[in-house]
């Protein structure tokens, strides 16, 4: 999943997740988890991708694999051409 930069969901103590462009952890160890539980919130730390943040990391993961970066996965995920869209981050950062 981590490669396909796929949603994923951290469930339980030290857990990391990925969902709806925003990534987190988890408390840990065990006991910690359950007082942040009964607290209202179990994670330690959230980290909220920026569109431009998301499409760098779409690009990245997938230039690391051997079947490269889906065009068409891209689009539908991002609404916009990878090609493009890469060239302006390369031109940007």
């Amino acid at each position: 999943m981590y490669w396909d930069n796929a949603e994923y969901y951290g469930i339980g103590a030290g857990a990391s997740g990925y969902v709806n462009g925003v990534r987190y952890k988890n408390h840990g160890p065990i006991r910690h988890y359950l007082q942040a539980v009964e607290a209202g919130n179990a994670r330690v730390q959230e980290e909220v991708l920026t569109l431009k943040e998301q499409m760098e990391e779409e690009m990245f993961l997938g230039l690391r694999k051997k079947s490269g970066v889906s065009k068409k996965r891209f689009e539908e995920k991002n609404s916009v051409f990878p090609l493009k869209t890469s060239m302006e981050l390369l031109c940007l950062s």
